[in-house]
């Protein structure tokens, strides 16, 4: 990616997207290490192009920044590695694509929300 305000991120974005649904269909069930991949790749897309927004052109990345930014990264994959494994011990509702809206929802605030209080409480620092 030349920069990342550039269309680079979301022209990945959009190809992995077609890609899914040029191989599993739009209700397709493809398998579980398939989908934690997509959404590993995804997640490191997401967090590799807000890195390089923040970060100068033509700047070198220290070694401590690399090495919070990983571990920032190791703590949110752990947080979402444990609500997967939690979501396995609740009782299976009959498939609806509302229920999976509303539940990605939930994980979105759950996680959101104290990101974004703990980035207020940082700036008005």
């Amino acid at each position: 990616m030349a920069s990342p305000a550039g269309g680079g991120a979301g022209l990945a974005l959009g190809a992995a997207i077609a890609g899914w649904l040029a191989a599993y269909g739009a209700h397709g069930a493809p398998p579980l290490a398939v989908t934690a991949g997509f959404a590993l790749s995804l997640y490191l897309l997401h967090t590799a192009t807000a890195l390089a927004a923040a970060v100068p052109p033509h700047t070198e990345l220290r070694a401590p920044v690399v090495s919070r930014w990983l571990r920032r990264c190791l703590v949110e994959l752990a947080i979402a590695a444990a609500l997967v494994a939690a979501s396995y011990g609740l009782s299976r509702p009959g498939s609806s694509s509302v229920l999976q809206l509303l539940g990605l929802l939930g994980v979105l605030l759950l996680i959101g929300v104290p990101v974004v209080l703990l980035n207020r409480i940082r700036l008005d620092r």
